[in-house]
């Protein structure tokens, strides 16, 4: 009679909860005495205020979600008895769930002054997991439902929407998800027919006709008179008057991304391709400007720059740290063809980076860096690259047996073969090739990062779309000003707040305290000439503070950049760039001098390593 009179009262809480979620009457009602007093506050304000609820909606929806806790735990606890029994009379070994060899460990461990008490604390917290469990599930099935999916069930979004299936249903065969074939490719906007004689579903979609047969391995996809074919791992099958195809054919016969969301049971379709389409038409100035590249003919050119990095470690006991870095280079181009010689000197840092960690370094630490400091002061290197032969060159007596690990003979150039290839791929993982869209840097810098990898891809569509938003609310085409030639774009706090004011999911990883963005790109009809301007950007976590600030002038012939670096009580960095650049009639060199030795790193490491020439290797 008990764990029936406890079952029907949790469950008449649940019920009054859940029925009455966000009314006025439920929203007024707090615990006795209300929560904040039990916290030790003197007021609901005070309260409110320290634990970051923005209303008292808020607060009293977190107190829903405590008194629903509590009458979850309480039926858990009557419709489980024995397991109730078993922890109180110590029969099941519940210590051990803690790390503990017996019960008087966890009871001396955790300051129990009883065994019904070390029991009660153990329960409730196998209680609560179970609670969590519950939870969880309860708050993506109310989730889904809110989004327009069905809790239960196999749900299909696409494009940030659920798709309804009138008459037949997602399934799962074989460990397969399978979508009905007609109601998926009419939701994605596409006209679909059957042949009842050959038993052929036709769909044809955005100038494609995707064409497949029941019992068939195969899909037929014809677009611009071309047709591909789609092999399946299992063919389409027929059910109830419906014919189902497995999920993968829609991304390979479409060109669509699909996932599968594991949590929320969702197959989840985007048309990434069409998304940074249409983020990239509200980017169309910051598209031109990310694939500005200047003097690119046939001329041949050659730059001079120079590079210097200046520091400060900020060290209130011992003294601040100072030091600097220089990087001197002549570049010399011609296409892709170039030829590149300078130095470095980067024995400040070195010293920094010493004398930071020589408390922890060993002896050999020490010797490593004293030799790689020796290798870095005054460098001197030159690099030829020669893209027809797909090669790059490179000479530098010091820096070359700190990379490679082995002492080269003097004025030795280590040739590196397939270069292309590799400058491809880095170009690749860090998005440096040309053709670069914002479109591509949102939709792939999204997706790629390990939480939309694993986890919650329903959101993925939404999150893309409102941070695509937020950028354009920022930089997107509206704010640039347009004025004889000069587009400029100006940003302050009060275009950040109302940038934040559109968003709904994404949360900017950080928060702005000082904005302040002033750019002006100088055009000549369709093309870039140069991008002036000045920028303050400051952002404020808890754990650190930084602030960014700098200038910059860029143009065919001239580059001048600045940019500071300010860590609040931490540390200060400058960085200044200056380059000049002009036509030359010197020729750009496509290979070593003749008669200096050449080294391919093949030689170096093969199995077996084979005999080097004598003046090569020393």
């Amino acid at each position: 009679m008990r764990k029936t009179f406890a079952r029907l009262t949790a469950l008449l809480l649940i019920l009054t909860i859940a029925a009455g979620a966000g009314g006025p009457a439920l929203a007024a009602q707090d615990l006795e005495p209300p929560l904040w007093q039990q916290w030790g506050y003197e007021s609901l304000e005070k309260c409110m205020e320290d634990y970051g609820f923005s209303s008292e909606a808020e607060y009293y929806e977190y107190i829903e979600d405590i008194v629903m806790q509590e009458a979850w735990i309480e039926a858990w606890m009557a419709d489980n008895p024995e397991l109730v029994a078993s922890y109180m009379s110590g029969a099941y070994p519940y210590w051990e769930n803690f790390g503990c060899a017996s019960l008087e460990e966890f009871m001396e461990l955790y300051g129990f002054g009883t065994p019904e008490d070390a029991a009660e604390f153990a329960l409730w917290d196998a209680a609560w997991y179970e609670w969590w469990a519950y939870w969880r599930e309860y708050e993506r099935a109310k989730q889904l439902t809110s989004m327009g999916g069905t809790s239960g069930i196999i749900n299909v979004m696409y494009n940030g929407s659920f798709i309804t299936f009138p008459d037949a249903v997602p399934e799962v065969v074989e460990g397969k998800t399978w979508l009905p074939y007609r109601a998926l490719f009419e939701a994605l906007g596409a006209v679909v027919s059957y042949d009842g004689d050959t038993d052929t579903v036709t769909a044809a979609l955005d100038g494609k006709t995707i064409r497949m047969e029941i019992g068939d391995e195969q899909i037929h996809v014809t677009e611009n008179g071309e047709t591909m074919t789609v092999y399946l791992e299992s063919p389409p099958y027929a059910k109830n008057g419906r014919t189902y195809i497995p999920t993968r054919a829609v991304s390979d016969a479409l060109g669509l991304d699909v996932y599968w969301d594991a949590d929320y049971e969702t197959v989840v379709i985007i048309d990434m391709d069409g998304l940074r389409r249409q983020i990239d038409g509200t980017f169309t100035i910051l598209n031109k400007l990310l694939n500005t590249s200047f003097n690119e003919t046939d001329e041949s050119y050659k730059t001079t720059l120079e590079l210097l990095l200046r520091w400060t470690q900020f060290n209130t006991l011992d003294g601040d740290t100072t030091g600097e870095m220089r990087v001197d280079i002549l570049y010399i181009c011609n296409g892709q063809n170039f030829s590149m010689t300078g130095s470095m000197d980067l024995s400040n840092l070195l010293d920094a980076i010493i004398a930071e960690n020589r408390p922890y370094m060993t002896e050999a630490d020490l010797a490593e860096y004293e030799a790689m400091k020796a290798a870095f002061t005054n460098a001197e290197f030159e690099i030829i690259m020669n893209a027809d032969a797909d090669k790059l060159y490179i000479r530098s007596d010091a820096l070359l047996g700190e990379i490679i690990g082995m002492k080269l003979a003097e004025g030795s150039w280590l040739e590196l073969d397939g270069i292309s290839k590799y400058m491809e791929d880095i170009g690749t993982m860090y998005q440096l090739n040309t053709g670069l869209t914002v479109g591509e840097l949102l939709c792939d810098q999204i997706y790629s990062s390990s939480y939309y990898y694993y986890y919650e891809q329903i959101f993925l569509y939404q999150e893309i779309t409102e941070r695509a938003a937020y950028y354009a609310a920022l930089a997107g085409d509206g704010r640039f000003v347009q004025k004889n030639g000069t587009y400029t774009l100006s940003l302050t706090m009060a275009d950040y707040y109302a940038a934040l004011e559109s968003l709904e999911r994404y949360d900017p990883d950080e928060a702005i305290t000082e904005l302040d963005v002033n750019f002006a790109l100088q055009t000549d009809g369709d093309a870039i000439t140069g991008i002036s301007g000045s920028f303050l950007y400051r952002s404020g976590y808890y754990y650190n503070d930084v602030r960014y600030s700098g200038t910059l002038e860029v143009s065919a012939a001239r580059t001048e950049i600045s940019i500071e670096v300010h860590e609040k009580n931490e540390m200060k960095m400058e960085i200044t760039i200056s380059a000049g650049t002009e036509e030359t009639g010197e020729a750009v060199p496509t290979a070593p001098p003749a008669g200096d030795p050449v080294i391919n790193p093949d030689d170096l490491w093969s199995d077996p390593v084979p005999e080097p020439a004598a003046d090569a290797l020393l």
